[in-house]
């Protein structure tokens, strides 16, 4: 059981309307012409055509691996 039933009903009245915070931030604090053009290359942007591997696939692929020293004593 909650204590404030009215946080899960419609937020918190004391709590400014998010979204009308982020349109207010958005429509006045933000270049506009950047925003144009960020969204124009958002929605221009092509595939990487990038495969992920294949979980449990080819086990016989070369990879790079980070070794970590244990004894910090032996110095650099």
């Amino acid at each position: 059981s909650c204590s404030k039933p009215h946080v899960w009903k419609g937020g918190d009245p004391e709590q400014p309307d998010l979204i009308a915070t982020y349109r207010n931030h958005i429509t006045n604090d933000v270049n506009q012409s950047n925003l144009a053009q960020f969204f124009k290359s958002y929605q221009s942007r092509r595939d990487l055509e990038i495969e992920r591997p294949v979980p449990g696939g080819n086990i016989n692929v070369r990879t790079l691996k980070y070794v970590t020293r244990t004894d910090s004593s032996s110095g650099p």
